[in-house]
This record gives C-alpha cells, structure tokens and sequence, in this order.
C-alpha cells in the first residue's frame, strides 16, 4: 500500500480531547438509559482506533498516557466495547469510572 503522508488541520491534543468527550456523551446515554447501553458503547468504542492512529507514532507517549488510565482506551477499542455486554449494575461502575479517567486525561494530559 502507498502511504501517503498525513496533513492534519487541528491540534493533536484538542482532535483526542474531542473524541473523548464524544465518548462522555455516549457513555452518559448508556448510563440514563439501558436501552442505550449497547449502541453508545459501539460508537464510543469507534473512536479508540481513530485516536490511536492519530497518535502512534508522531505521539506515542501521550497514547501511553491515555492507555495508562483505563484498560478501556487500549487497543483496537474491543476492551471498551465489552461493556455494552455487562450488567446493568456492573456497567454502570465501570462507566462511571470510565469518565472519571476521561476527565483527568482532559484535564491532565490533554490541556
């Protein structure tokens, strides 16, 4: 495949603090409303990849970073779609948990 070289319009830490607060948005519809559970946690899980990509290589210790504060924003975002499967009362811990680690990411290593 040729690669072509990337050309990006937007400051690396504002396009992930975006992403992540797009998964705040998802997760907090999966936690008013069960029926949303699984479909938020789809479209949360599709941004992990997209801010790997952005990140790895030119920005690989700040992916380190996010991946140092939840096993959820590792990998291809597999780990963050297992919880659309769990139980409602385990969700909901582990979603709030989730944003938790979200918000010291905006406010820690993305400022």
């Amino acid at each position: 495949m040729n690669d072509q070289p990337r050309h990006y319009r937007s400051d690396v830490r504002d396009f992930v603090s975006d992403l992540m607060e797009f998964m705040k948005w998802q997760l907090g519809r999966a936690m008013d409303d069960p029926n949303d559970q699984w479909s938020a946690t789809i479209a949360a899980s599709g941004v992990v990849p997209v801010i790997w990509a952005r990140l790895v290589p030119d920005h690989e210790a700040l992916w380190t970073g996010l991946a140092s504060l939840s096993k959820y924003l590792v990998g291809s975002g597999n780990d963050l779609l297992s919880l659309g499967g769990m139980p409602r009362d385990e969700f909901l811990t582990e979603a709030l948990e989730l944003r938790k680690s979200i918000d010291i990411a905006q406010n820690e290593l993305l400022a």
